[in-house]
């Protein structure tokens, strides 16, 4: 099968879209089948096993939606619609990583006509709460993670609480802050570690320097896969306190695969993805934050479930069979 995939941001790009798609892009290769990635985004001159067309022309857009058999974009692009008009009979299929009517950014007029355009493709929706808010038909099927570099490797761990993300508001590093100041009242040897940046990162430090937290709070900037996957197995706790309307959350499942205890928020998609096996509170609420991060790190918590519970939640999230079930809907 000839596969086109079309994603404004890619490879070398760094975002949960952007490592998902890659991960789908690698395996539906390794199942044996031809794949091409056009994307606006810029090469840095590395090799990811993958044919990627940066900063396609239209000509190259022409040519290659004509050779595919399968049209894929993760989240959907009106800008590139257009192509539907040289062949409407062409399998097109579309994930859904966000919600269309946010009210965090009302957009409602270009909102109305993405969904109405659902009604021509084939729909995957992320999380079984943002397939309710898609106006077409829409198939769920969980995000995936990288099995291959998110793994237990360690049974002791050195350091207490982890966030890894961007730094801007909607995933609640500020409060993550807030909260960890009230717990360093408890236990002045806690550490937090903070990995991502973005353009909150000013006011995040100055937070951390206002709190007179500095000794104990560690900004390790941003890092690949296979660094990301090192650093939290040296860690106890991964907090993920978005504050925002999250679709599911990658990042649940690689804590959860590294051996680490989940706190996030009941943002969305956060509950979903953490199923039974992560912590929630309530989304801004800085002291049940920290009343959680205390218990965990006092062991006292009341999440229950068995290792094997675990390893089986984890295996049909891994990259081989979130593909399948991709691959299952192709022609």
């Amino acid at each position: 099968m000839k596969i086109l995939i079309y994603s404004p941001s890619f490879y070398p790009n760094i975002g949960g879209i952007e490592i998902l798609t890659l991960n789908l892009a690698k395996a539906f290769k390794l199942f044996g089948h031809e794949v091409v990635v056009l994307t606006k985004s810029i090469s840095d001159g590395s090799s990811t096993e993958i044919n990627i067309i940066y900063k396609p022309v239209t000509s190259e857009f022409v040519r290659y939606y004509s050779w595919c058999d399968v049209f894929y974009m993760p989240n959907l692009s009106l800008k590139i619609c257009w192509l539907m008009l040289l062949n409407p009979f062409k399998k097109w299929v579309v994930t859904h990583n966000t919600w269309y009517f946010n009210p965090e950014q009302p957009n409602y007029i270009l909102a109305t006509i993405k969904q109405l355009f659902l009604f021509k493709v084939t729909n995957i929706s992320v999380s079984n709460i943002l397939a309710k808010s898609i106006w077409a038909k829409s198939i769920v099927i969980h995000n995936c993670y990288n099995n291959n570099l998110f793994k237990n490797l360690r049974s002791v761990r050195s350091r207490d609480f982890l966030f890894v993300g961007r730094l801007v508001s909607s995933k609640g590093c500020v409060d993550l802050i807030e909260a960890f100041k009230t717990v360093l009242e408890s236990y002045p040897n806690s550490k937090l570690s903070v990995v991502g940046n973005g353009p909150e990162e000013s006011l995040i430090r100055n937070k951390v320097n206002e709190l007179k937290i500095d000794n104990s709070v560690d900004f390790l900037g941003p890092k690949s896969q296979v660094d990301i996957g090192s650093i939290m197995n040296e860690h106890k706790c991964l907090v993920v306190p978005s504050v925002g309307t999250e679709a599911f959350g990658i990042v649940v499942l690689e804590g959860l695969a590294c051996g680490c205890t989940i706190l996030s928020s009941d943002s969305t998609g956060l509950v979903e993805a953490g199923d039974k096996f992560s912590i929630q509170f309530q989304a801004r609420n800085v002291t049940e934050m920290a009343a959680q991060m205390k218990l965990i790190l006092n062991d006292d918590t009341n999440i229950n479930f068995s290792d094997e519970e675990l390893v089986d939640y984890l295996k049909i999230h891994n990259v081989k069979y979130i593909a399948e079930k991709y691959l299952n809907l192709f022609p």
